[in-house]
């Protein structure tokens, strides 16, 4: 996948505290009379709204005046946690197909740039007030902004411009669901940028945040006893486990007989903090694990008995992609058994499950899904693991003969046994290893 893009950008927290003086053509109502008109995406609401107004110089106000600005260097993102959460980014792989990918995918880029600077700052930060007027009722609303982002590139305001940026955050936000601050409603401008939305205080505070990010790694860490990163699991047994763990692990969030409204609910914070949620957080949850333990996967928002849904889509031993959708499979009273709606193809999924597509249709939208198996994934078929970063030893991005050199080196300069390299699972790491890996790679290019 071409992502070299994003992977050459990442975030430095800021030494002090953010400073969110975001917004500065929007300070009073008075001072800015925005229209916009409100555009569903799934689960975000964005509310497209016009450019900055020009100042008295005839020169564009900076919207990111006094804001915190983001230093960018190479590397990844300075986090070892965020780097081994970061999947196939299969949202980010489909902005080719848009109209003018490159400010596209400059956008995601900025969009992730931020969010890895907010989880690595340990410190306050403020926000401030947005308003604008909503074209459905003509009267002035106001909301409280995280943050806002804007392209580094070139961009020629239209209200066209405001619905793609708007979709750019919509797939972000589905390739990264470690970044649970980035909410469910935006103001999107005509000229590229987004305003995040606050949803929850607490997001402003730099304890909090670091309190939130504890449970997340714990709740990470812990669920390393339930797989297996050798080859001797299959990733359909790894991925059964994680999937196990989402449902046992919380409950359907409901207020009132309604699913939940509130913003854990529809994050990773539900069921890893509050131990409930909808179904955008089991299915967030579940995806943060499967890219955590390197099982590519995809989350997948659409439709259910008539109902808005997110489920998932998870790579098998068979290189294909299978559906999965713990929330339905979380009913309770099944003993163990959750295989109804897990591993399934479309044949079998389609029955009550609709995912969205690129083509708008009632102002949903979604990614081309890869390739999903002909048929159910059947478990006793004769597979090994698929997840070809477990060996990547020398983390070139494939696996090559190069692999089998630096596990040479390793073998006969170290004396003591690294699980990570023990490829038969025998607890040592020696010429079989070295044997087995070579099978693997001639598998792989077979």
């Amino acid at each position: 996948m071409n992502n070299s893009v994003i992977h050459k950008l990442i975030a430095a927290a800021a030494a002090g505290a953010l400073c969110m003086s975001l917004l500065s053509f929007s300070a009073t109502a008075e001072e800015t009379k925005q229209t916009s008109e409100v555009m569903q995406l799934g689960d975000v609401t964005a509310y497209l709204v016009e450019a900055p107004d020009f100042d008295s110089d005839g020169e564009e106000e900076d919207p990111c005046s006094g804001a915190f600005r983001v230093t960018e260097s190479l590397g990844g993102s300075g986090d070892a946690l965020l780097e081994q959460c970061r999947g196939i980014e299969w949202g980010y792989s489909y902005l080719s197909e848009f109209p003018e990918p490159a400010i596209a995918k400059n956008i995601y880029s900025e969009l992730y740039k931020f969010s890895v600077a907010l989880w690595n700052n340990p410190n306050d930060i403020t926000g401030d007030t947005a308003y604008y007027t909503d074209l459905d009722d003509q009267i002035w609303k106001e909301k409280k902004v995280l943050a806002i982002v804007k392209p580094t590139v070139s961009v020629t305001a239209s209200r066209d411009m405001s619905k793609m940026i708007s979709k750019v955050y919509y797939l972000f936000r589905h390739d990264h669901p470690e970044f649970y601050y980035c909410g469910m409603s935006i103001l999107s401008y005509t000229n590229g940028q987004i305003a995040i939305a606050l949803e929850d205080n607490g997001y402003l505070k730099g304890t909090k945040r670091a309190e939130y990010q504890y449970a997340v790694k714990n709740y990470l860490k812990n669920s390393a006893t339930l797989t297996h990163n050798d080859y001797t699991r299959t990733d359909y047994q790894n991925s059964l486990e994680l999937y196990k763990l989402v449902m046992n692990g919380m409950s359907y969030a409901r207020v009132d007989g309604q699913s939940s409204e509130e913003p854990f609910a529809h994050n990773i914070l539900g069921g890893i903090i509050e131990k409930s949620g909808v179904c955008e957080s089991y299915s967030k949850i579940y995806s943060l694990l499967l890219n955590y333990h390197g099982i590519d996967n995809v989350y997948v928002a659409g439709e259910a008995k008539n109902e808005a849904h997110a489920w998932n889509l998870i790579k098998l031993d068979d290189g294909l992609f299978y559906y999965a959708d713990p929330t339905w499979d979380d009913t309770g009273s099944n003993n163990g058994n959750y295989n109804t709606y897990f591993a399934k193809c479309t044949a079998t999924f389609r029955k009550d499950h609709i995912p969205y597509d690129p083509s708008m249709k009632l102002g949903t939208f979604l990614y081309e899904l890869p390739e999903i198996g002909p048929s159910d994934f059947d478990p006793n078929g004769n597979y090994r693991s698929t997840n070809h970063r477990l060996i990547d030893f020398d983390k070139s991005g494939s696996i090559s003969n190069r692999d089998i050199k630096t596990l040479q080196q390793l073998i006969v300069q170290s004396d003591y046994y690294i699980s990570y390299f023990d490829i038969n699972n025998d607890h040592k790491v020696n010429n079989r290893d070295l044997k087995e890996l070579q099978r693997l790679i001639t598998g792989i290019k077979s």
